[in-house]
């Protein structure tokens, strides 16, 4: 009874403190610069690169996703962790950037946008070329 009693003492402060929050806190913002017609919809990996497919299966813009769409001819801010994860080691220090057109996934079944390759543009960028840009993306590019 007495190492029970102690048992539950001990325990006591794990479960007020609970466990460490894991999530990353954000410390980069990227802004996407629509300059079009379209509403476009972001999809952004840092273990692709240089593989170029689409490799998520399963159409990944659900309605919760697509409340964050980039409407035409406007600039969104989105608040990531890219510093954070393009330096851990499954990165390949490459962040990969979909840009998809919300017509063309409302549209098209997403096996088809894969298998057709239907994005509306790719980026790949580095750290520093992500500072060198001051983490502005622009669709569509700049010439």
């Amino acid at each position: 009874m007495k190492y029970l009693k102690f048992s539950l003492i001990a325990l006591i402060p794990f479960i007020l403190w609970g466990c460490p929050d894991r999530d990353i806190p954000f410390d980069s913002t990227v802004i996407f610069i629509n300059n079009s017609d379209k509403t476009l919809l972001d999809y952004c990996r840092d273990n692709y690169y240089p593989d170029t497919t689409i490799q998520v299966e399963g159409n990944v813009f659900d309605d919760r996703i697509k409340k964050f769409a980039i409407a035409p001819h406007s600039v969104r801010r989105k608040q990531t962790s890219w510093r954070y994860e393009m330096k851990q080691p499954y990165s390949t220090g490459v962040m990969t950037i979909f840009l998809f057109d919300m017509a063309v996934v409302d549209s098209v079944p997403w096996e088809k946008i894969r298998e057709d390759y239907l994005v509306a543009k790719r980026y790949e960028y580095t750290l520093a070329q992500l500072d060198s840009l001051n983490w502005t993306i622009v669709y569509p590019p700049e010439e």
